[in-house]
């Protein structure tokens, strides 16, 4: 398998989750299954059309950042090993980001 399909497959992974997601959390929604105020339990993700959709935009966040992940163990294990810290580098101050930004 090359990288190209791994990339692939993990994009694409990801994109059909987060349709899933976000399809039943309108579904959920459309039909009364929801809270005013949610709060992000697990119980309400799973359950709630709001916390359905939630999951779904997290599912879809997530997805580039498993691309990076997923490059940066494998350029590790071949020979331009400074593509893996390219990648670790932009997780680094993707989580950064996302940590100052909550």
């Amino acid at each position: 398998m090359t990288v190209e399909n791994g990339v692939a497959k993990i994009m694409r992974a990801g994109l059909v989750s987060s349709l899933v997601f976000m399809v039943l959390g309108v579904i959920f929604s459309f039909f009364g299954i929801y809270t005013d105020g949610i709060e992000l339990t697990l119980k309400n993700l799973l359950t709630d059309g709001a916390g359905l959709m939630y999951l779904g935009t997290f599912c879809m966040i997530g997805t580039p950042i498993a691309v990076l992940v997923y490059l940066s163990v494998y350029f590790l294990y071949k020979k331009p090993a400074k593509y893996a810290f390219y990648c670790m580098a932009m997780l680094v101050f993707l989580f950064i980001v996302i940590l100052t930004r909550v």
